[in-house]
């Protein structure tokens, strides 16, 4: 199976957008996922943005296929779920 390599498509946004949206980037990570795509478009490798975002070359690839897939809005952190810690039996009963 041929695996092609993932580029950026820099027609669903320029770099003035990307550098506006991660300037404006509500966390450190949505600027991270900015800075990276815009560092794809100047010739650095997946391998290469990964190590400068400490990162891994998978998460760099997801950030392309949403970025592809959905533009500027692509590289925004999806709300979490918090999960709700439940106290064992025995915590409970000393308490």
């Amino acid at each position: 199976m041929v695996q092609r390599l993932l580029t950026p498509n820099f027609e669903n946004a320029s770099f003035t957008e990307l550098e506006t949206a991660a300037n404006c980037a509500r966390t450190q990570r949505e600027h991270n996922r900015h800075r990276a795509i815009m560092a794809l478009g100047v010739g650095l490798d997946r391998a290469s943005v990964g190590k400068v975002f400490g990162v891994s070359v998978r998460a760099v690839r997801r950030w392309i296929q949403a970025f592809n897939e959905w533009g500027v809005d692509g590289l925004l952190e999806e709300p979490r779920e918090c999960k709700r810690r439940s106290r064992s039996a025995a915590v409970l009963r000393a308490v």
